[in-house]
């Protein structure tokens, strides 16, 4: 495999372990360890004493109890931190009260955590830390990213790590995928970026792998360099299961997932067992899980469009430009439907005696398989229209601002090398030589002013949108 030059390196500081004193404490906590740096960083080990479990108490009692849950918890945290102090790391013991979420909330904004580990008891799901509900809100809601520790990974550490798995899928949360998967430098991993087109489809059709893989190669494009090329993985069907099987082919040791994406991942994200409590549950091995933090709802950076349906009504194409600039959904995939050899749409067209020809997959271009209900011109048309207005300069801008208007990440990014040569390379090939200079200029300025909080996601976006725009151009120029 090739190797490249590593331009920066990114390290964790502080570390918290967030820990109920179960059993499966003892396997995160090794982990936690492993991954303290021994120079500049510290641990933190964290016991929250919930409050509800003392709704039975006697009032009178209550002191006495949370005094004496307050000593055990110290001297269990103690005696979990025991082989870091052999280490000699820095470390610290936490016992708090009260809402386990915000508690630990609190914990990772003032010891300003680089990253929460939380370990799991249970093969079957999150098990009995926190009280399995409380791990997945700490899971959505952590300010930082959150590292679980399963019981299949009892035995390992952050020094086994020479393979790490990337699930992304293009929403806020995996928009910067080598920043959230920091590990490959630091254990000079192979790092495999996967997205998952979700459906039936084992095989995505190749015009979509094609995109797709592009797409991502840009995004690893604006990150530091590793140490080996990021290996492409472009697939389709369930989610959670493709992640787990590409893990489970390449060995992985380390499995890196958004936990609100809104994008491929879209249908049933918005549950968290519907993927990544699948992924966390089944893996064999730690799971980081990367979020926005509570209080910043998800906002869809990608959606994909399909035009060509019986029902579609004549201003269908009107309406879906306006729902995509109206929803701020900056990058949007629009393609013709395709009546795909072995659906019922195949053979219900065929029954019909409306099928032209064996689609290819390919919907992106300007043949149709099948006789329409509306005229064929109008659809065509009607789609080159979609294309041409959303990926217009002005408007795919306008759109962009919209969504950094709302997108207000709680992770630390730290910028490399690459990431400004990212930018000199935009700026020659947009801001020089491209056809809309004055807009990207304007929209450049603003992402510098008025969103930089962003601006590595602005310049992230302006990039997709030119690749977008090359290619609504190559589209609309075919007959």
């Amino acid at each position: 495999m090739k190797t490249v030059k590593c331009t920066t390196r990114i390290k964790l500081k502080n570390i918290l372990l967030a820990t109920d004193l179960s059993e499966a404490s003892l396997h995160a906590a090794r982990y936690a360890i492993s991954l303290t740096p021994k120079n500049g960083g510290k641990l933190y080990a964290a016991h929250v004493i919930f409050l509800d479990a003392l709704v039975l108490a006697h009032p009178e009692a209550i002191d006495r109890i949370l005094k004496e849950g307050t000593h055990y918890a110290e001297c269990a945290l103690d005696e979990l931190l025991a082989p870091a102090r052999r280490q000699k790391l820095p470390c610290e013991a936490l016992v708090g009260v009260g809402d386990i979420t915000n508690v630990l909330r609190g914990f990772v904004e003032k010891y300003e955590a680089d990253l929460v580990v939380v370990g799991t008891s249970s093969r079957a799901g999150l098990g009995k830390v926190f009280l399995g509900s409380v791990a997945e809100e700490i899971i959505r809601d952590a300010p930082c990213p959150v590292l679980t520790v399963g019981a299949n990974a009892a035995g390992m550490t952050a020094q086994d790590i020479e393979s790490i798995l990337c699930a992304i899928d293009f929403s806020q949360e995996s928009l910067h995928p080598s920043e959230y998967a920091f590990f490959p430098q630091e254990h000079k991993a192979h790092l495999v970026l996967l997205h998952v087109v979700e459906g039936s489809m084992d095989e995505p059709p190749s015009h979509a792998v094609q995109l797709l893989s592009q797409a991502l190669r840009e995004l690893i494009s604006l990150q530091a360099k590793l140490f080996y090329e990021p290996e492409i993985v472009v697939t389709g069907g369930p989610v959670a299961d493709r992640i787990l099987e590409l893990a489970a082919k390449r060995s992985a040791h380390l499995i890196v997932m958004g936990v609100r994406g809104v994008g491929a991942f879209a249908s049933q994200a918005s549950r968290f067992a519907s993927i990544a409590h699948k992924a966390i549950s089944r893996s064999q091995c730690p799971v980081l899980t990367t979020g926005m933090g509570k209080g910043s709802p998800p906002s869809p950076i990608s959606v994909q469009i399909i035009v060509g349906f019986d029902s579609d009504p004549e201003d269908v194409f009107d309406r879906q430009v306006e729902f995509i600039q109206e929803s701020a959904i900056p990058i949007a995939m629009v393609g013709l439907l395709q009546a795909l050899p072995g659906t019922q749409l195949y053979r219900r067209l065929g029954r019909e005696g409306r099928l032209v020809f064996d689609a290819n997959g390919n919907n992106i271009e300007c043949n149709l398989s099948f006789i329409p209900t509306m005229s064929a011109q109008r659809l065509l048309d009607g789609y080159r229209s979609i294309l041409k207005r959303i990926y217009a300069p002005d408007a795919y801008y306008e759109r962009v601002r919209r969504f950094l208007d709302r997108y207000h990440p709680t992770i630390r990014m730290r910028r490399s090398l690459s990431d400004y040569l990212a930018l000199c390379r935009s700026v020659v090939k947009q801001g020089i030589l491209g056809d809309a200079r004055a807009s990207y200029w304007k929209f450049l300025i603003d992402a510098a002013t008025r969103y930089h909080h962003a601006f590595g996601a602005a310049v992230t976006l302006a990039i997709m949108g030119y690749h977008f725009y090359v290619v609504t151009e190559k589209v609309c120029q075919t007959d």
